[in-house]
C-alpha cells in the first residue's frame, strides 16, 4: 500500500476511463458523454462483525487487476483519533497517516502480496463505512466502469453494464445468505 500524489492518482484513473468529479469523487468519463453509468446502493449492516464481512464482499466485487485505488473525496473530514487509528491499522508506525480529502491510497495486487493488499483495502472500506465517511474504490480491472462509492454508511455500486451490476447483486445475495462468512479468496 502506498499514498499517491494527486497526479499519480489521476493518471491511474485515466487508464480505466475514470476522472475526478466536481467534489473530488471518482467519476466515469462516460458521464460527460451520452452513456450514463448504472448504479444502485445498499445500506451497510450496523452490527460490527457483519459490517466487517460486508466490506470484504463489496471490495471483492471489483474486478481483479494490478492495483486498487481508495480515493477520499471532499466530503470527508476524519477526526484526528480516526486518522491515528487508521494509520496504526494500515501499518504507519510512528507517524500519523495524513489522510484527508483528495488523498489516494494504492493497493498493489502484484505477486504474493495480493491477498494482503486486498484485505487492507477491505479493512479501509470497513472503517470508512463505520465512520460514515466518503471515499471511492476502483480497480485496474474496472474496464466496464465498475467502482464503489462509500457515502454516509451506504455503498453505491456503479458500472457501465447491467452485467456488472448483476454481479454486484449476486455478491450481496451471497452476503445476505451468510452475513458472517467471509468471501472465498
Amino acid at each position: 500500500m502506498r499514498l499517491l500524489t494527486a497526479t499519480a492518482a489521476r493518471e491511474m484513473f485515466l487508464k480505466i476511463g475514470m476522472t475526478l468529479g466536481p467534489w473530488n469523487q471518482i467519476s466515469d468519463i462516460a458521464e460527460d458523454a451520452e452513456l450514463k453509468p448504472l448504479w444502485f446502493n445498499r445500506r451497510c449492516p450496523s452490527e460490527a462483525r457483519s459490517l466487517y464481512v460486508f466490506a470484504h464482499h463489496v471490495v471483492k466485487w471489483l474486478p481483479q487487476g494490478e492495483w486498487k485505488v481508495f480515493h477520499i473525496d471532499n466530503s470527508t473530514s476524519l477526526r484526528p483519533d480516526e486518522t491515528f487509528l487508521l494509520g496504526r491499522v494500515l501499518g504507519f508506525e510512528g507517524e500519523l497517516l495524513n489522510l484527508q480529502a483528495n488523498s489516494s491510497l494504492a493497493f498493489d495486487s502484484i505477486g504474493s502480496n495480493s491477498v494482503a493488499e486486498e484485505r487492507l483495502a477491505a479493512v479501509l472500506t470497513y472503517f470508512f463505512l463505520l465512520f460514515e465517511q466518503h471515499a471511492h474504490l476502483v480497480s485496474a480491472g474496472s474496464q466496464d466502469g465498475e467502482h464503489l462509492s462509500i457515502q454516509d454508511g451506504f455503498v453505491y455500486f456503479q458500472a457501465r453494464t447491467k452485467e456488472a451490476l448483476e454481479r454486484a447483486k449476486s455478491t450481496l445475495d451471497a452476503f445476505d445468505r451468510a452475513p458472517l462468512l467471509m468471501p472465498s479468496e
